[in-house]
């Protein structure tokens, strides 16, 4: 096997573990014993766990970067159709960010926090309302809606989810069974369907079942 492919290997049963166990938790034999590969072929690749943990997450801010700006500048798709796109990417590449994860990098991760609030500020301020602004334009959007405030509100859904907001202050009788990931994209669902047009919400809800975005409703 190449060395890139081994590499990404470990990056990928890095972040399920680091998902599955926290970051703390997780030792580096864990990830080795998944691959069933030696502790010593990962100290191939990687200094140390440290490097590990920036490498994953850093990776991730990136090429959620470079796939969204991807989706945001294709000619081919219609606006609902990036809107879903970008939920598919989320959902893909935010599976295993789970509250240990979160809580783990607030203790630890000061340098990927930087990354990922760039990344936020990014996505948000020179991308997303970039988006909205042009499918205001084409008429895609319900009359008055007000582009910066739609955009700040994606913004607070993505932060909501990176801090681990949600998580705060729930009454003990209440359990949240479900993923992070889900409730953000249930979030930024509720505000796409608040913005446009009635024949849009219907394609947007069809290509959601249709990408396993969400559950078609029996």
């Amino acid at each position: 096997m190449k060395d890139h492919q081994k590499r990404e290997e470990i990056l990928q049963q890095a972040e399920i573990c680091f998902g599955n166990m926290g970051i703390n938790q997780t030792k580096l034999q864990d990830i080795a014993s998944e691959l069933k590969i030696s502790k010593k072929t990962i100290y191939k690749y990687f200094s140390g766990k440290e490097e590990l943990i920036k490498t994953v997450y850093a990776q991730k801010a990136m090429t959620m970067d470079r796939e969204a700006s991807k989706l945001a500048e294709n000619d081919e798709m219609c606006f609902v159709e990036k809107l879903v796109m970008m939920l598919k990417l989320i959902k893909t590449q935010l599976y295993y960010i789970t509250p240990e994860v979160v809580a783990d990098l607030k203790m630890n991760g000061a340098e990927i926090k930087d990354v990922m609030n760039a990344y936020i500020k990014h996505a948000v301020f020179d991308r997303f309302i970039g988006l909205l602004e042009r499918a205001s334009n084409n008429g895609d959007l319900k009359e008055n809606v007000h582009v910066q405030a739609t955009g700040l509100l994606y913004r607070d859904a993505l932060m909501s989810f990176l801090l681990m907001h949600h998580q705060v202050n729930i009454p003990n009788h209440i359990k949240l069974n479900i993923r992070p990931v889900d409730i953000l994209i249930s979030a930024l669902i509720t505000i796409f369907k608040g913005i446009l047009k009635s024949e849009s919400t219907d394609k947007l809800e069809s290509l959601l079942i249709e990408n396993d975005i969400i559950v078609k409703k029996r």
